[in-house]
């Protein structure tokens, strides 16, 4: 935790990106199956960097992976394996695939009372997939607003005014043909470029140019030379 906050120091944000499983350790379970594929070095420290942010404040955006740690990080569980575990939906859905990143796979259901709904404008959008973990317990703090048609959660935002969400799919790969993917990673840039209390991913939308972002303060005011 020491070299973490030394390490987000002069941040202005966290992006914890896609990769292996988190190991269920870090959420009091034991392994059930032999398919884990975790990294004991990014664990613990991604955990840190996550509440580390979370103390300062930081806005934080979590891909795949990302919002898997955002979870754990906060007090949730994860399903260790979908295709041993599988959601409560009434449709069984694939979420793993690799043989093209942006293949866009299956659809979600974004809740229309969500920050995601504002950047993508749309209740249901089509979305690429590569994980066999997702969600189980919603950590205390968060809702889920985007699941997939088995019920899978797809997407978790913080139920504050703090810009933290996360999203199961990977909207990096999809940038150039997917407005809402844009929109996405401008207002994670746009939170980090304001000081002081970032976005209500509750109440605000997309902030129009030229404006400053809903939720935005002043700057400091610069310190004085002694």
């Amino acid at each position: 935790m020491a070299f973490a906050r030394e390490r987000l120091r002069e941040q202005d944000g966290l992006l914890l990106g896609g990769g292996r499983d988190v190991h269920p350790r870090w959420y009091g379970e034991e392994n059930r199956f032999a398919r884990l594929e975790d990294d004991p070095r990014r664990d613990p420290w991604e955990v840190a960097l996550f509440r580390v942010a979370r103390e300062r404040g930081l806005p934080v955006l979590g891909i795949c992976r990302g919002v898997q740690v955002i979870n754990v990080a906060a007090g949730g569980t994860l399903i260790q394996d979908l295709d041993r575990e599988p959601a409560t939906g009434m449709r069984r859905v694939a979420h793993r695939r690799r043989d093209f990143p942006a293949s866009l796979y299956h659809s979600v259901r974004l809740s229309p009372s969500s920050f995601l709904f504002r950047l993508y404008g749309k209740e249901e959008i089509t979305v690429n997939s590569r994980h066999h973990q997702a969600v189980a317990q919603v950590a205390p703090g968060f809702r889920p607003v985007a699941r997939a048609e088995d019920g899978t959660i797809e997407a978790l935002e913080a139920d504050s005014s703090w810009f933290c969400l996360g999203v199961q799919w990977h909207p990096e790969d999809l940038v150039e043909e997917d407005p809402g993917s844009r929109a996405l990673f401008r207002a994670f840039v746009e939170a980090c470029s304001n000081p002081g209390p970032k976005r209500d991913l509750r109440r605000s939308g997309p902030s129009s140019p030229g404006r400053r972002a809903p939720g935005a303060v002043r700057p400091p005011r610069p310190r004085r030379s002694r």
